[in-house]
């Protein structure tokens, strides 16, 4: 009998290594690992996603708040950082870990200020960090409500606990807010 119990455990640790699958359409463009996050906790993501950040502008109002980038339809809520250099958004995922393949970004719906620059780091310890992908001088998103769905171009097939977006220069407009009104990844949720 242990040595059924041994085999089935085996089992399910292969089973829940293999995780679930999401990658990017483009009707689907907000169905990814954060988006199923969201809806499998009832919209009570921060059961889920942990966030942490490098500040929150506009007097900490709960619309700037990091989470509202999981509110994809929420139109009057954005993310927005104090003017700082190298703001950051950071994803914990807790238990579970991401293999990250793919992201999407909506800048906010105001005409200034859009990123322009960045990477997109994971860690497991929360402070060493691997760079997955790297922007610079990026205008896909220098416009209001602009969408753009971007590839690491850095791949990995290694599983991370964290994943953080930290600008790594200037806005379009020249100042250091990160401002985002919608971000999800794609890739295999463990």
């Amino acid at each position: 009998q242990s040595k059924r119990y041994r085999q089935n455990q085996a089992n399910l640790q292969a089973e829940k290594k293999q995780g679930i699958e999401f990658s990017p359409s483009g009707q689907n463009t907000f169905k990814g690992i954060l988006n199923y996050l969201r809806t499998q906790s009832n919209n009570q993501i921060e059961s889920k996603v942990s966030f942490s950040t490098s500040s929150i502008g506009r007097n900490s109002d709960e619309y700037y708040q990091p989470r509202v980038v999981t509110l994809f339809e929420d139109k009057d809520k954005y993310f927005y950082t104090n003017d700082e250099p190298g703001s950051w958004l950071c994803f914990d995922f807790g238990e579970s870990r991401v293999i990250p393949t793919d992201y999407t970004m909506k800048s906010y719906n105001c005409s200034t200020p859009h990123p322009k620059s960045w990477v997109i780091e994971c860690s497991n310890d929360n402070s060493s960090w691997e760079t997955v992908d790297e922007e610079n001088n990026c205008s896909y998103l220098n416009g209001a409500s602009l969408v753009h769905t971007f590839k690491m171009n850095h791949p990995t097939s290694k599983e991370f606990r964290y994943i953080r977006i930290r600008q790594t220069g200037t806005t379009w407009s020249g100042t250091n807010h990160l401002v985002i009104d919608s971000f999800e990844i794609y890739g295999k949720l463990i």
